[in-house]
């Protein structure tokens, strides 16, 4: 359940996972970096870093995060962004998501 908590927005990792609405990592990424004007408009909202998005005409809190793995290829330096739920710790919705150990990587609100 956990795992559902958080959406990492990485083009491996949605194309796995969601492999019926991107074809590639690299469409994935395109959607992403598409969208990220949406994602800085969020962001910049006022009040805390929570926000919320409609979903089935109700309401869901959720926290946009960033994340850097520690094992990463050399020069490989950028962190990437993933929506949180709201009520459930980062950390720990990432390490579900992404399938490692909280230790093995650092996290921050974006």
């Amino acid at each position: 359940m956990l795992g559902e908590s958080c959406i990492p927005l990485v083009g491996d990792w949605l194309t796995t996972r969601y492999p019926n609405l991107w074809k590639t990592a690299k469409a994935a990424k395109r959607w992403v970096e598409s969208d990220q004007q949406t994602l800085d408009i969020m962001r910049k909202a006022p009040a805390s870093n929570i926000r919320y998005i409609l979903e089935g005409g109700a309401f869901l809190e959720f926290a946009i995060v960033e994340y850097l793995p520690n094992q990463r290829k050399p020069g490989h330096n950028q962190w990437s962004k993933a929506l949180v739920w709201g009520g459930v710790a980062p950390g720990v919705a990432l390490s579900c998501a992404l399938g490692i150990a909280e230790t093995e990587f650092r996290w921050r609100p974006a």
